[in-house]
């Protein structure tokens, strides 16, 4: 999308306004600057209007009083008068003097210039008098002739506490080719001009003068840089003085509406601008970029998310490239950003809503917090359901970025838990541990009252249970903004906005944005930058086909269930912390952890059927070593995991966007034929390692179960191992093969014991033999 400013004239307070105006008839210098009414009142009710003005105004939008005044004749202009306008452009022009006059380079006042300056000087004390208000701020051109204007106008004008004019460099008159139009060096202009400062990269020689002649686009665009200067970076500042030249202001006003106005030398043009920012949609990158584009017909998650070229492998390289071209090309104050749109997956209010039907829902259930089986206010949390499509948006995103999509610069967040656990499924595993931090903001959350399921928590609350998120400046404790009414959509529309801002104000430098929130704010979002609505499902998913119907439980089951969520998902909110901070030594605890439980089951399934006599005592050691074998091969089962998600993505290019049971079967083939055996033998030989057995022992081990565990082995994980590549997120596959292989190592941990039991009677006839023969 892309963001650019509107400055426009304001009529109706001064004579210069309206477009008929003639700049001879009126004179350089009007009274009253050409304020419409001149009784002694009118300029302190002129400022009310002003701030009257912005006071009304929205959020992006202001108003500013522009006081336009042109530098007095020139020794070029004399020159001019002297020899003719064609034989100046011709011949004059291109030198430095006739022998009489020197006019460059960077032609100084004539007498009658600085006379002309002093004049208007007189006409500002005069006016100051009135009641006319004093300029925050002064812009001067780096020409001499307007800043020795500047200089001779506000001689004795300003107060000494008040900022200096500050030099712009593209408020010069158009370049090139005139030698009267090339500047000073920097610190000659310092050296004679000491009462100014220099604004940004000021440079010390002239780099934009050249042998051709300036075109007027490129005037257009100086003027426009400007304009979104003075709009954006002296927000609190409403009447603005600027001195410079004839040529720069017939541009100025010919863009803000009013037509070209030939102002004098030494004459003075007073302004009412407004400026209002607008963004609008860039159409022909995605499929769902027109307003007739139909979300039942386009899936939600859909290949390469939409992106209309996908033929080549650098389809998202070719867009980025076009993104950056367009930045690059784009007018000052113009620029174009790629928001990434995220909806919440399903939570329990979405449950309930099918359950009852829109208009139940809206009428009853949703001014309460739950019925005999659903919570859903205040601020429900996602279903099962909901979990998976997060997951399923997350292994989106990483096939994309294989493929050469960018990742998002900055991230922002609705501040209700159903977006935030959907942003933490979404992008766990994704991204790098120095990647920006998500960013919660108020405006970003659902239309909100009435509703209970959209009354948020307590901003403790939500630091609780989001430790990774910061906060926006000023985010309240409480909510501040739920009321008993729903807001309304053109609220709605104001927030959205008020995000748009936010992004294209504080995020210059970031071009892709993405945005975790819902269906309200994301379609009162698509309506300010003129798409339209588009009803995008939850969780990114296609059409959902679900039944309006919600299994029964009594409410003992229930509690248990909430209990038992709530555990498992503080549990895994702190792996997922410990996860993005350490990653290898959380795999390598974790594994180890799971593993050395597999084995505390099975010397528990040991000592309870086995009869006293023969009950054996707790091994600790043995756990340990497992603990050992857990946490060693943890982190190679990691990397591996990391290579088949590369090596064999799930959604391919040019497929439907759905995950491919090839590529599935691939992977998970790939796993039984290559890890599987490699794992089996690093546990045996670890092992018998860690127990103190021979080399002979340790072969004897491999004999006699290898071949035996490993059929055991694709007899139970090809099917476990199908369940971890299709939903768990990468940062939980480890995990998840530990937890399914705490009975594998109960099955290991057996037979290994088993072996160990047989390689010791072994050893005990075979020393009584040497005992009995010696």
């Amino acid at each position: 999308m892309r963001s650019f400013p509107i400055v426009k004239i304001v009529p109706g307070f001064f004579l210069q306004d309206d477009p008929r105006a003639d700049p001879a008839t009126i004179g350089p210098i009007p009274p009253s600057f050409g304020l419409l009414s001149k009784l002694p009142s009118d300029w302190s009710e002129f400022q009310a209007r002003i701030s009257g003005l912005n006071s009304a105004a929205s959020a992006h939008t202001s108003y500013k009083v522009l006081i336009l005044g042109t530098r007095g004749q020139g020794y070029h202009n004399a020159a001019v008068l002297k020899h003719g306008r064609k034989e100046w452009d011709e011949k004059w022009s291109l030198l430095d003097s006739d022998g009489e006059m020197v006019w460059g380079p960077d032609a100084d006042l004539t007498p009658l210039g600085q006379s002309q300056a002093r004049e208007l000087g007189a006409a500002w004390e005069i006016e100051l008098s009135r009641g006319m208000p004093l300029p925050q701020r002064l812009y001067c051109s780096p020409m001499t002739r307007a800043l020795h204007t500047c200089q001779l106008t506000f001689e004795g004008i300003l107060p000494d506490n008040h900022a200096k004019p500050a030099v712009l460099e593209n408020l010069r008159e158009w370049y090139g080719k005139h030698s009267c139009d090339r500047r000073s060096t920097r610190s000659a202009i310092a050296a004679r001009f000491s009462a100014v400062e220099f604004d940004g990269d000021f440079t010390e020689d002239d780099v934009l003068w050249t042998n051709e002649r300036e075109s007027r686009a490129h005037l257009n665009e100086r003027v426009g840089s400007v304009l979104d200067k003075v709009f954006s970076a002296d927000k609190d500042e409403v009447y603005i003085s600027i001195t410079a030249h004839g040529g720069f202001f017939r541009a100025l006003t010919d863009i803000i509406g009013r037509g070209e106005y030939a102002l004098p030398p030494g004459g003075i043009l007073p302004l009412v601008k407004m400026s209002s920012k607008s963004y609008e949609l860039v159409s022909g990158f995605f499929i769902h970029d027109t307003p007739q584009a139909d979300p039942v017909s386009i899936e939600a998650l859909p290949v390469s998310f939409g992106l209309l070229s996908t033929d080549s492998a650098s389809a998202w390289s070719d867009f980025t490239a076009k993104i950056a071209s367009l930045n690059t090309a784009a007018d000052a104050g113009t620029s174009y950003k790629v928001l990434v749109l995220g909806r919440h997956g399903e939570g329990h209010h979405n449950v309930a809503e099918r359950k009852y039907g829109t208009k139940a829902w809206d009428e009853h259930w949703s001014l309460l917090n739950g019925d005999d089986e659903l919570v859903w206010g205040p601020d429900p949390r996602l279903t099962p359901l909901g979990e998976a499509q997060a997951r399923s948006a997350n292994a989106a995103w990483t096939n994309e970025i294989l493929r050469g999509m960018p990742l998002p610069q900055k991230f922002y967040c609705s501040p209700m838990t159903r977006a935030l656990h959907t942003w933490e499924l979404t992008f766990t595993g994704i991204l790098s541990e120095g990647h920006p931090t998500p960013i919660i903001v108020e405006n970003c959350r659902e239309e909100y009252g009435e509703h209970t399921c959209d009354k948020r928590r307590m901003r403790s609350e939500i630091r609780l249970d989001f430790p990774r998120f910061i906060f926006e400046d000023d985010f309240t404790e409480e909510d501040l903004l739920w009321t008993p009414e729903r807001e309304t959509k053109a609220s709605a529309e104001v927030r959205a906005r008020s995000v748009l801002d936010k992004i294209f104000e504080n995020d210059i430098d970031h071009t892709v944005i993405s945005i975790t929130a819902h269906g309200g704010i994301i379609n009162a979002l698509l309506r300010v930058i003129g798409r339209g609505n588009y009803t995008l499902p939850t969780g990114a998913l296609p059409s959902l086909q679900l039944s309006t119907t919600v299994e029964c439980m009594n409410s003992i089951r229930s509690r248990l269930s909430i209990v038992c969520t709530m555990s498992s998902l503080t549990l895994a909110r702190v792996y997922q912390q410990s996860f993005e901070s350490h990653p290898h030594g959380t795999v390598a605890v974790a594994g180890g952890a799971l593993t050395a439980l597999g084995d505390a089951v099975a010397q528990s399934v040991q000592m309870l059927i086995l009869k006293d006599e023969k009950r054996p005592s707790y091994d600790y050691i043995r756990t340990l070593r497992f603990f050992c074998f857990g946490a060693g091969m943890s982190p190679l089962i990691g990397r591996w995991n990391k290579f088949l998600e590369h090596r064999f993505p799930l959604r391919v290019e040019g497929g439907s966007g759905k995950v491919s049971f090839t590529a599935l079967s691939k992977r998970v083939a790939c796993d039984q034929l290559v890890m599987a055996p490699i794992g089996l033998a690093i546990f045996l030989g670890s092992m018998g390692i860690m127990e103190g057995r021979s080399s002979e022992q340790i072969h004897g081990k491999f004999r006699d179960l290898f071949k035996p565990a490993l059929i055991a082995n694709w007899n139970v994980w090809p099917a476990a191992q199908f369940i971890n590549f299709r939903y768990m997120p990468l940062a939980y596959r480890v995990p998840f093969q530990q937890s399914c292989g705490v009975f594998w190592t109960l099955y290991l941990s057996l037979i290994n014991s088993k072996e160990d039991e047989k390689q010791d009677r072994e050893n005990a006839m075979r020393r009584t033999l040497d005992q009995h023969n010696d």
